[in-house]
């Protein structure tokens, strides 16, 4: 993939890759592109707008034989990461994202060891959030449009092994 940044008004992702160990496509997003308010830096905050994402694709799966999710493997994998519970941040950065826009997105979720199946291609989506505050787990959504959903959900027989967690 390519990615370029530039600092002062906007970032660029092209043809960003992920695969899971299998070697079959996990993740891929064909382009993204945001402006960036710079000086929001200084406050501690994150402010993205005018994102524009084209041609994002997931794949989620677990075979019928294995338990683990083939993005699982990709968490667990990641250098320097440990498995241990998640240190606390003090002060966190906050987020905000405006006039957010998905085209092209395909997302599929397969879960054969426990029997659900979750396919969708969505035209377009809308977003516009007034903060991710992520000190408090906090979302404020202001606008959330899906334009053109075509889902399909369905249950199979899971595998013998396979018990849900409380």
């Amino acid at each position: 993939g390519n990615v370029q940044i530039d600092f002062f008004n906007n970032v660029l992702i092209e043809d960003l890759y992920v695969e899971d160990l299998n070697q079959d496509t996990l993740a891929f997003l064909k382009r993204a592109e945001a402006k960036i308010d710079y000086f929001s830096f200084v406050e501690k905050r994150i402010s993205l707008y005018a994102i524009d994402l084209n041609g994002f694709y997931l794949n989620v799966e677990r075979s019928y034989e294995d338990s683990i999710f083939n993005i699982d493997a990709v968490r667990l994998n990641q250098p320097g990461v440990s498995n241990e519970s998640a240190v606390e941040v003090e002060n966190p950065w906050n987020i905000s994202l405006s006039n957010v826009s998905v085209k092209g997105t395909e997302i599929h979720f397969n879960d054969w060891y426990g029997g659900t199946q979750f396919n969708s291609n969505v035209d377009e989506i809308r977003l516009v959030l007034n903060a991710i505050q992520l000190d408090n787990k906090a979302i404020d959504i202001e606008q959330f449009d899906i334009l053109c959903p075509h889902v399909a959900f369905s249950k199979t027989l899971a595998n013998p092994n396979y018990t849900t967690q409380k």
